[in-house]
């Protein structure tokens, strides 16, 4: 089996590992079945430990003969030491965020594969702007845990740039262009918000600045939406104190729902969500509501306009207009919003000459990014302050 450093994203919503092969090109190791990314969702259902594609089918089956405990984002539980309730045992989130490590080194190695199998041990993994220091070592020290060594963190913009320089079919010629000229990366995920501006220089992206917001994450819109649709359900049955006859398995299974529906109205105008045995009583025992995009768009406004903000704040720290931004690349599940595509746009039509990537460039990047800081390997420090000089 090959070995070799692979590039591993930990994502809040799915993970995935990928590594360059001989010819150079970036092959994600996706679920065989779907080939769509890992869900990073953790099933302990008594003494067995379920993870991904299988744990995540379960919770969306939505029964009522569904036990055991679900975490979800197991990645926002790295920002601090405390430890989580997981079937009345307090856990360690090192030991959950391991879960997910291991299986994804235990799929990339799976005989199924055949030749794309390979042996992860060692990989750069992509991290959130925002991280810190003890943060990263909480996710080093959990990916020790499952056996793979950290050689390198890149910040999660940064690896999406790289990766959509690298799989332009002119990409030689694409870097020229830029040559001298700022770009930024928007990447609005499931936890958080990273912001990323660079300057191309000499073949190298120089990070002028960063930043990031971990509280408008697509966590924090699921749970507005989840909020919204519970203070709905206990009006019009009549139901006070509703979180009582609520579950941790029901709480969690509309959780999901929300998330689904975030998914669909991206692209529908209307859809249903339906979670059987939400709550345990007769009254208003199944919850059964249809939404529409309006709903979602009305219900997070504020998340919506708060994270747009920060394209005007970090521009400005840097006295520049979006005249001067050459490129503006969005990535990460939230750019699909039209909300927020929206917002995109009206920034893009205000800097005529900036060069629109391909239109589906925020689906395939979150693939992409995962194998291209295997191709970086190591980062280069720049001379001045912290900037970062990742070779092209």
């Amino acid at each position: 089996m090959a070995e070799a450093i692979l590039g591993l994203d930990f994502g809040t919503t799915n993970s995935l590992a990928a590594y360059v092969d001989a010819s150079g090109v970036a092959r994600s190791l996706t679920n065989i079945e779907d080939d769509r990314p890992h869900p990073s969702t953790v099933w302990y259902r008594g003494g067995e430990i379920v993870v991904g594609r299988e744990a995540r089918g379960h919770l969306e089956a939505g029964t009522d003969s569904i036990s055991g405990a679900f975490v979800l984002s197991p990645k926002r539980l790295l920002r601090t030491e405390a430890t989580v309730d997981v079937e009345g045992t307090r856990t360690d989130p090192r030991d959950i965020v391991k879960e997910v490590l291991q299986f994804l080194k235990n799929d990339a190695a799976s005989t199924k594969r055949g030749a794309s199998a390979r042996n992860l041990t060692r990989a750069v993994m992509t991290i959130p702007v925002e991280l810190d220091g003890e943060g990263r070592k909480r996710l080093r020290e959990a990916a020790r845990k499952a056996g793979i060594a950290v050689e390198q963190f890149v910040h999660e913009p940064l690896a999406a740039l790289y990766g959509w320089l690298r799989s332009q079919q002119d990409y030689k010629e694409r870097l020229a262009q830029l040559e001298g000229k700022r770009v930024l990366v928007f990447d609005w995920g499931g936890g958080t918000l990273d912001l990323t501006l660079c300057l191309i220089q000499g073949r190298q992206m120089v990070q002028l600045g960063n930043a990031g917001d971990n509280e408008v994450g697509g966590d924090y819109f699921d749970v507005a939406l989840r909020n919204q649709l519970r203070s709905l359900h206990a009006a019009q049955h009549g139901i006070e104190n509703i979180e009582q006859y609520e579950t941790p398995e029901s709480r969690a299974r509309l959780l999901t729902q929300c998330e689904l529906a975030k998914i669909q109205l991206s692209d529908l105008e209307s859809f249903s969500i339906f979670v059987p045995y939400y709550l345990s009583t007769d009254q208003g025992q199944h919850l059964n509501v249809s939404l529409s995009r309006q709903d979602i768009e009305a219900w997070t406004g504020k998340l919506i306009d708060r994270g747009l903000a920060h394209i005007d704040k970090l521009l400005e720290s840097h006295q520049l207009t979006p005249q001067e931004i050459e490129l503006c690349l969005p990535t990460g599940g939230m750019v699909n919003l039209p909300a927020v595509r929206n917002g995109l746009g009206l920034f893009r039509r205000h800097a005529p000459g900036a060069r629109r990537p391909a239109d589906d460039a925020g689906r395939y990047l979150d693939r992409l990014r995962a194998g291209c800081p295997a191709a970086v390997a190591i980062e280069r420090r720049a001379p001045r302050g912290d900037r970062h000089r990742p070779g092209l």
